[in-house]
């Protein structure tokens, strides 16, 4: 049985905003900061290409 829709956005807008959380969360260890730092702008980059992919398939789709 698939999931419905609504299920699966609620699902991931979850898991994408524990991932923020964890993500912009201050760490007093310099190391573990710079870690951060590098995964929140990959995440980013990750995320505009996401987006502009589907942008691309949304024009592209018929009708």
């Amino acid at each position: 049985m698939a999931y419905p829709v609504l299920f699966r956005a609620i699902l991931v807008s979850i898991v994408v905003l524990a991932g923020v959380v964890i993500l912009f969360a201050p760490s007093p260890d310099p190391v573990i900061a710079r870690r951060r730092a590098v995964l929140r702008i990959s995440g980013v980059a990750i995320v505009a290409l996401a987006m502009a992919l589907l942008a691309v398939v949304a024009l592209l789709a018929p009708g």
